[in-house]
């Protein structure tokens, strides 16, 4: 049943099909409901975007992906969607950071973002451009000040610290542990990312992960 009812790529459905299955399947329903966001939004429906993000929180929260359930909470939270059950697991995610990491949990963000498509640039010049996906894992910490990154498979875990941020917020640069590195992460309008640039100093390569 689920099957057929995720051919149908309409929000609503989506939304039904993954509360159908919540609470026997939730990692299912978790795909479910990240789909539904992908789609257009029905007018009168009550699965709004703040809805939705709220949804794929608890769902991150049950499976104990705890940094993702805390964004996704504070997406619905920002967004206007501010009720008992929000705030409950918000508090209860700032208790867990405090007392196993030491941090509230608004200091930590973590990212998994599949890129599309990569360039690799030489003197400001598109040298090669592949079609292949990239796994990008970014995680910040220290209110964005420190940034660990990782793309499978080409670059294994580096950490780096923030040079400079545009005031606009669309772009801010890392300076690598090793200082052969400096990595620029790129923010569209929504201030979500957009891109991911890896500068190699010792090479002048720069190699551009766009989602």
């Amino acid at each position: 049943m689920y099957n057929n009812m995720i051919q149908m790529k309409d929000r609503d459905s989506l939304c039904y099909a993954a509360v159908n299955i919540w609470r026997t399947d939730k990692g299912t329903a978790l795909s479910y409901f990240e789909q539904a966001l992908k789609q257009e939004y029905i007018i009168n429906s009550p699965w709004s975007d703040a809805q939705i993000y709220s949804n794929i929180g608890m769902a991150h929260s049950s499976l104990k992906n705890y940094t993702r359930a805390y964004e996704f909470l504070m997406k619905a939270y920002n967004s206007g969607l501010v009720n008992p059950s929000i705030i409950k697991e918000l508090n209860w995610l700032d208790n867990y950071f405090k007392n196993t990491q030491g941090v509230n949990s608004n200091s930590i963000e973590e990212h998994t973002i599949i890129s599309s498509n990569h360039k690799r640039i030489m003197h400001n010049c598109v040298v090669e451009h592949d079609y292949i996906s990239r796994r990008v894992n970014i995680k910040f910490s220290d209110n964005k000040k420190k940034l660990s990154i990782s793309i499978e498979p080409n670059l294994s875990l580096k950490n780096a610290t923030l040079m400079s941020f545009n005031p606009t917020n669309t772009i801010d640069r890392y300076m690598g542990d090793d200082p052969d590195f400096i990595f620029h992460i790129v923010y569209d309008s929504n201030k979500d990312i957009k891109s991911i640039s890896v500068e190699r100093r010792d090479t002048g390569l720069i190699f551009e992960y766009n989602r």
